[in-house]
């Protein structure tokens, strides 16, 4: 009985890491923004890949409201137009222009 729980439990192991080293999607990716406690409406946004690699760095002169839905969407669009480039993409103000929209 022992036998076949180990068996089993090391099956188990051995398909759940082979899950996780598969990546299914290569275009994802994070964006953080980076503020300063003295500077609170300085705001810095840069969008990585999942490499870690920097794809695109912003400053922005206002505060984000990074909590909102909508500043989360536009945010994740500007993350996805900026992986299908796939290189490093000097500041534009895309961000500010997006914001501003909304």
């Amino acid at each position: 009985m022992k036998k076949i729980i180990l068996v089993l439990a090391v099956t188990v192991i051995a398909f759940t890491n082979s899950i996780a080293q598969s990546k299914a999607d290569s275009t994802r990716g994070y964006w953080v923004i980076e503020s300063n406690v003295k500077t609170p409406r300085l705001n810095t946004v840069k969008f990585y890949t999942d490499d870690n690699v920097l794809v695109y760095q912003e400053t922005v002169n206002s505060k984000i409201k990074f909590k909102d839905k909508k500043v989360q969407k536009a945010l994740n669009k500007i993350l996805a137009v900026m992986l299908n480039q796939r290189s490093y993409t000097a500041d534009q103000e895309l961000i500010s222009i997006y914001l501003a929209k909304q």
